[in-house]
């Protein structure tokens, strides 16, 4: 299935993004989540991501899972419960039930609270999701098999679109995560990635440029993206502070795209080889 997104009716939900799992010296660092991340490059990857959606105008949306001392809200009722309990993990307020800080929400951004694995287990996510009128999902999270595939299977049966960014997930292991991705998930979601994600953007005129360090090459791919996405090419000679709309030239070393459709101007720094 092809994938095919409109920001306007796309909510990005980062999910378990928590200390104790995800972070080296979490509660939960010998489980294998954090290394994986680690291994996989998941935060750095999830950061671009949520730039991605930030820049294109989608709802973004935290989903964290805590819970209070003692845990009244979940009884130990299963294998993954048991754990939670045996490691005093995740309780409201603590660095460990803390958001990473690679990819902490920005000021506005909703966060969540669910009391289970799937993101809408006691939470207010779908009256969120419902006064945006979001009809896509775009899933990041860890565990793959866990907050994504349980999020992933009760969103399908609420009516989502959903889209799994595979490479913003991570799990106990990389055969975990693949089995996850390859078994039980394409039959409730698209597998993507975060790359594939940001080029669906571009199609809708978003991320269109931005700066590009040094050669014409660069510029002229700029210019192409811009004239694409519906926005404005300006280049800007570094020496003079010259500037010109419309085509790039061979002087130029910062390129800008004000976009039409979002009505901004995007950056991003691009290194002389992908120019």
């Amino acid at each position: 299935m092809a994938l095919e997104l409109n920001p306007g009716h796309t909510a990005l939900l980062v999910m378990d993004f928590e200390n104790d799992i995800v972070h080296e010296d979490g509660a939960f660092k010998d489980f294998g989540f954090a290394q994986m991340v680690k291994d996989n490059g998941v935060l750095g990857k999830t950061a671009g991501l949520l730039e991605a959606a930030r820049g294109a105008g989608a709802l973004v949306v935290y989903v964290s899972v805590k819970f209070r001392p003692g845990y009244p809200e979940r009884p130990a009722n299963a294998g993954l419960w048991q754990g939670l309990h045996g490691a005093n993990a995740l309780i409201e307020g603590t660095w460990g039930a803390a958001i990473h800080d690679a990819v902490a929400p920005r000021e506005g951004e909703p966060v969540v609270t669910k009391r289970g694995v799937s993101a809408f287990m006691a939470s207010d996510l779908e009256p969120i999701l419902k006064n945006r009128r979001i009809g896509t999902l775009l899933l990041a999270g860890v565990a793959t098999n866990f907050v994504v595939e349980g999020t992933a299977r009760e969103a399908s049966d609420r009516g989502y679109n959903v889209v799994v960014v595979g490479d913003c997930c991570a799990s106990v292991n990389q055969e975990a995560h693949d089995a996850a991705l390859t078994v039980a998930l394409p039959f409730l979601a698209t597998i993507s990635g975060s790359e594939e994600v940001a080029a669906e953007g571009r199609e809708y005129g978003i991320l269109d440029c931005a700066i590009f360090n040094g050669r014409l090459s660069g510029a002229g791919r700029a210019h192409q993206s811009c004239v694409k996405g519906g926005g404005r090419f300006q280049a800007v000679a570094a020496e003079t502070g010259g500037a010109g709309l419309g085509q790039p030239s061979a002087g130029a070393d910062l390129f800008y795209c004000t976009n039409s459709r979002i009505g901004g101007i995007h950056q991003r720094r691009l290194d002389d080889d992908n120019s």
